[in-house]
């Protein structure tokens, strides 16, 4: 997310076995340094004055950002390819930040797992996708109306 808005996204079958959700999450989290690390350098070229802050990576899973923050090999994860090690690299570098995020907040959730109606809608709107209809009357119609493009949507 830049701004408000998502810039970058996708959903891939992983092209490796896991054999774990914290071996798949970690796999995940190094696909996502790279991504960061190329959008960081699109953002560098466009804006050189931009200040060198971390991208924070959002993960739901402990075991996942634990094996990313330590970097001694652990008895479980050394099987694991060299080139999914990107993300400690990336983080002792300063590029990314993985940071941890509830499961009830975590908004990948929408595109990778079935939910209630209410649930889909809070993560939808928290990354800022509603349809129009729905903002009638909703919390969020005041703060859209003090926006151009709000104003379009409610009218």
């Amino acid at each position: 997310m830049m701004c408000g808005a998502p810039v970058s996204w996708a959903s891939v079958k992983q092209r490796s076995i896991a054999l774990s959700t914290t071996e798949a999450e970690y796999m995940a989290m190094t696909t996502a340094a790279q991504e960061a690390t190329y959008l960081r350098q699109i953002v560098k070229f466009l804006k050189p004055e931009k200040r060198d802050e971390p991208t924070v990576i959002l993960c739901d899973n402990k075991g996942a950002r634990d094996l990313s923050n330590n970097p001694t090999l652990h008895r479980k994860c050394k099987h694991i390819d060299i080139r999914y090690h990107y993300n400690r690299e990336a983080q002792e570098q300063g590029i990314v930040e993985f940071v941890g995020v509830r499961s009830i907040k975590n908004s990948a959730d929408m595109l990778t797992k079935p939910l209630a109606r209410v649930r889909l809608r809070m993560l939808r709107n928290s990354v800022g996708l509603c349809i129009p209809g729905e903002l009638k009357g909703s919390q969020f119609e005041g703060e859209l109306r003090s926006t151009n493009m709000g104003n379009l949507l409610l009218s």
